[in-house]
């Protein structure tokens, strides 16, 4: 999540149990819940994907949790003094919310390392939402200025409370995409739906299908769903889904770089539409009905023994905003003019 919310959602931890002056207690724990992000520090020039691989790698680590904790609770000590062990109680609680709170986004956490290597991606989250900003800092700031420790529990319960109506809202629309699936006469053989930016109603869904005798198609549909309405679905294009060996030499420095790609991408590499000798993660767009992936790889053939690039893809317009605030309306869409990648609306019947 973004760094705001790490800090309030620490600050509220840290608070709970904290037995300190409560100012003190939501500072330790902003600060704590900010320090598994330092990974962004960890990059190289000479390896442009080196940085992808390790955020949210073993900073992120519910094992990893303890350390810091002492860390920040040992520079705390040296400020304040008091009794170490509710110092570093307090830090390590809110960097285990920091890495908790990140495996609900999308992008994948190292929650288990070392003990194994899966990202974590429970995806019912945005990476940015103005409603977990709310609902922790209006209960937080009323305990901070009252002194009032259970306020603090107010503000951790109003954000689970927030994250459990994700996972909700994720698989009414999960559910949403099956049935159109089926409707296709699709065998779904995965299924990807996350949240767009600063929502629970509108998701960009997409599965994977594959017809005999033929590579594995990945299929994108966006997938409104209102609280007390029924799914609409804005079904867009689909693409074939492509495997390290398909996209570079073997041998080479671009294979190398294209098997550790497709890992990250959980094998959602798809090509760029429009961008020659770039491929993507699919499963990432500005567009929630969009086949045009948000983040991707250069792959120079020319030079097939240099380090891939590492790409960050934009392609927001005037009329992809307006397409987006109608799909969060739930209504029709106008017709999209630099990507045909979307039809009409539709609703689920179900």
């Amino acid at each position: 999540m973004d760094p705001v919310s790490h800090a309030l959602l620490g600050a509220a931890v840290a608070s709970v149990p904290a037995q300190l002056p409560l100012r003190r207690a939501a500072l330790l724990g902003a600060v704590a819940a900010l320090m598994p992000d330092l990974d962004v520090l960890i990059s190289s020039e000479a390896d442009p994907l080196l940085q992808v691989e390790m955020h949210r790698h073993f900073t992120h680590a519910l094992a990893t949790a303890p350390l810091l904790g002492a860390l920040v609770a040992g520079a705390a000590w040296r400020l304040w003094r008091g009794q170490y062990w509710r110092l570093w109680l307090c830090a390590t609680l809110a960097v285990l919310s920091a890495g908790l709170l990140d495996a609900c986004t999308s992008y994948g956490t190292h929650l288990l390392w070392p003990f194994s290597d899966e990202r974590i991606a429970w995806s019912i989250i945005a990476v940015v939402d103005p409603m977990v900003w709310l609902l922790l800092v209006v209960p937080l700031g009323f305990a901070i200025a009252t002194r009032n420790a259970g306020l603090s529990a107010v503000a951790v319960v109003c954000c689970v409370g927030y994250l459990v109506a994700g996972a909700m809202q994720q698989e009414r629309a999960a559910d949403a995409l099956r049935i159109l699936a089926a409707e296709r006469g699709h065998a779904v053989e995965r299924i990807v739906v996350k949240p767009t930016l600063g929502n629970l109603l509108l998701w960009r869904g997409l599965y994977q299908s594959s017809e005999t005798g033929q590579p594995p198609r990945a299929y994108v549909s966006a997938v409104r769903v209102g609280l007390f309405s029924r799914a609409v679905l804005y079904p867009g294009g689909d693409s074939k889904l492509l495997p390290a060996d398909a996209i570079a030499p073997a041998g080479s420095v671009h294979a190398r770089d294209a098997a550790r790609f497709d890992r990250l991408s959980a094998g959602f590499v798809v090509r760029h539409p429009s961008k020659p000798d770039v491929y993507g993660d699919i499963r990432f767009a500005l567009r929630a009905d969009g086949l045009a992936p948000m983040f991707g790889i250069h792959l120079d053939p020319q030079t097939p023994n240099r380090p891939a690039a590492f790409l960050e893809l934009r392609d927001w317009d005037d009329a992809a905003w307006i397409r987006f605030k109608a799909m969060l309306a739930g209504r029709s869409l106008p017709p999209l003019q630099s990507l045909p990648d979307s039809t009409n609306a539709r609703e689920d019947e179900s």
